[in-house]
């Protein structure tokens, strides 16, 4: 103990006599908690701990890839008519949704309020498999264009809504467009796992509304899970 205690009162008055060494070298070292801690953060979070879902580990995640080309991403994202392609086809997966994040405007309250969200498929929650704290899921039904519905977060409808357990059914001003809400999460609900969780989830139906009735949707910037 007592060649410890020399060993740093030594070290103390080296760094004392050097602080410019002193600086860069306590800047190092932070520099490389703070990455470690990052990068553990995400792995933890991804790849250690399991996702907040029943039966997280039949989830899997799809997208593109094109030809690889040098400096070129080989992933991009897929498009409503291949997501579409895939379900009707797909064999080896029970169920097939498809989403991207997304944000919105809602009004009709005290005061415009910007919020994160994400634009879905209808089987979206089936897929996770996650129960609706009030309310229920989207259906397959609500995909089409001229369907307007949206689930909310927990978060969203205790502050925004003050936990109004009447709020199902009710409209909502969102994007200068009228909405039904069709069901509220539990709290501990969050997806896509971005560093924003998401406030509100509604169908691709919007998207497909176009003035010509043949048009496709456009194409997520997200991808399909299963």
């Amino acid at each position: 103990m007592t060649t410890l205690l020399q060993d740093l009162r030594y070290g103390l008055r080296m760094l004392r006599k050097s602080p410019g060494f002193t600086a860069i070298a306590v800047l190092t070292l932070a520099l490389g908690i703070g990455a470690n801690t990052a990068i553990f953060s995400i792995v933890n979070a991804v790849l250690l701990r399991p996702l907040a879902f029943p039966q997280s580990e039949r989830l899997v995640f799809l997208t593109s890839r094109l030809e690889p080309r040098p400096g070129v991403s080989t992933r991009f994202a897929v498009s409503y008519p291949d997501f579409f392609d895939w379900r009707s086809n797909a064999t080896s997966f029970t169920a097939m949704a498809s989403y991207h994040g997304d944000s919105f405007t809602l009004t009709g309250l005290e005061q415009p309020l910007h919020v994160t969200g994400a634009t879905v498929s209808g089987d979206f929650f089936a897929v996770l498999d996650t129960k609706p704290l009030l309310g229920r899921w989207f259906t397959r039904e609500e995909e089409k264009p001229g369907t307007r519905v949206v689930v909310l977060s927990h978060d969203l409808w205790q502050s925004m809504y003050h936990g109004d357990p009447g709020i199902v059914g009710r409209a909502i001003t969102m994007d200068k467009q009228s909405y039904i809400v069709v069901g509220v999460m539990p709290a501990a609900f969050s997806f896509p796992l971005d560093d924003t969780p998401p406030k509100v989830w509604r169908t691709f139906a919007v998207e497909g509304e176009t003035s010509d009735p043949k048009s496709e949707p456009q194409p997520p910037s997200g991808a399909p899970i299963s």
